[in-house]
Formats: structure tokens, C-alpha cells, sequence
């Protein structure tokens, strides 16, 4: 997770044994970029890796509701938009829930008529989705609007590009190219840096 000057790191980073940090993400640590700059009404992914340690919460959320990434309350993935022209929330489910204690590539993908989400490379939901959202503050690790849904685990390798990526163009650790354990495996022997 890069902060210096993108956003406002509230907590932790832990080291992976690959030498770089993951987001330690729980009740007192999370990560807001700063200002807002996902796109509205055009296509949008939204990628990032996710190493659970509890199975439930905000992944990346955003107040506008452009893209929303969660885990249920029985570890599945969630994949939702809110669109104001007409007023509705559009969502999408996987049926498998993630493993706890295991990296998972999740990617939630707006093409303008569809909202599309992926789990390690692999689609797991597609539903119609067309019309404007918003974006105004966004989360990592909590939902932002009320900082509640948090998510207990790691996550590395954020990723919002403003058009809808298909697997193969996910990154910069594609999961069809690697196995889901790369970005690396969590070092839990390292205590993690204030």
C-alpha cells in the first residue's frame, strides 16, 4: 500500500516475506486515499489481493458506491454498485466463500452494462448494471461511509483503472500467471511497522 501522498494510512503495514507491505487491516487500521477520483458513468476495475484472517467485511468501499468489494458474513465474495439514474443497488454474489489464511485475487469490473466480478482470475458473477454512481470518499479494509463492515486480514496490490480490464490485463500480480499465494506469503514471525 503506497500512501505518500495518495491517501492517509490509519494503522499498519505488515512485511511480506517478498520484502514489500501489505495493509494489516482490522478494527483500528485501514487506509482512505485521498479525494475521489473514481469514474461515475464509464467503465471501472477495481483489483486487489486479500489475505482473510476472519471471513467478513469492506474490502474497498467508496461512499458513492462506484464499486464495492466485501466478504459476507460466510466469506463469500461481493461485488455491488449503486447507480443514481435510475436509483438502485446492483450486486453480485460468488457462491465459494475465500479460505482464511490464504491470498485471493478479487476484482469487481464495470463495463457500462455489466458488473462483473472475478476471483482469482476466475468470473464468478455477472449481472446487469448501466447509469451513473457517485464516488466521494473511499475505504480500504472498512466500509467509508460509517466505518463499519471492517475487514480483518491483509490486503496488497490495490488496484482502480478506469476501464474494465479483462483477466489476462489484471496486475501488477496477475493470478492467472501466478499461483493466489503471490504477492507473498504473510511473515508472521515480523512484527508489523507502526
Amino acid at each position: 500500500i503506497y500512501t505518500r501522498q495518495h491517501g492517509r494510512l490509519l494503522g499498519r503495514t505488515a512485511p511480506l516475506r517478498d520484502g514489500t507491505f501489505a495493509l494489516q487491516s482490522g478494527v483500528d487500521s485501514w487506509f482512505e486515499p485521498e479525494g475521489s477520483f473514481c469514474p461515475i458513468d464509464a467503465p471501472i476495475t477495481v483489483e486487489l489481493w486479500a489475505f482473510p484472517e476472519h471471513l467478513e467485511g469492506m474490502l474497498w468501499g467508496d461512499v458513492g458506491a462506484a464499486m464495492l468489494l466485501s466478504l459476507d458474513a460466510a466469506g463469500r465474495p461481493q461485488f455491488g454498485r449503486h447507480t443514481t439514474a435510475p436509483e438502485a443497488w446492483v450486486r453480485g454474489n460468488a457462491e465459494a466463500p475465500l479460505v482464511s489464511g490464504r491470498w485471493s485475487h478479487l476484482a469487481g469490473v464495470y463495463t457500462g452494462l455489466e458488473l462483473v466480478g472475478y476471483v482469482n482470475g476466475r468470473e464468478v458473477c455477472r449481472v446487469h448494471c448501466s447509469g451513473p454512481s457517485g464516488s466521494a470518499c473511499m475505504g480500504v479494509g472498512r466500509n467509508p461511509y460509517d466505518q463499519s463492515s471492517i475487514f480483518t486480514g491483509y490486503i496488497d496490490d490495490v488496484r482502480i483503472t478506469a476501464r474494465a480490464l479483462l483477466p489476462p490485463e489484471f496486475g501488477p500480480v496477475n493470478p492467472l500467471l501466478s499461483t493466489p499465494a503471490n504477492p507473498g506469503a504473510v511473515d508472521a514471525s515480523a512484527a508489523p511497522n507502526p
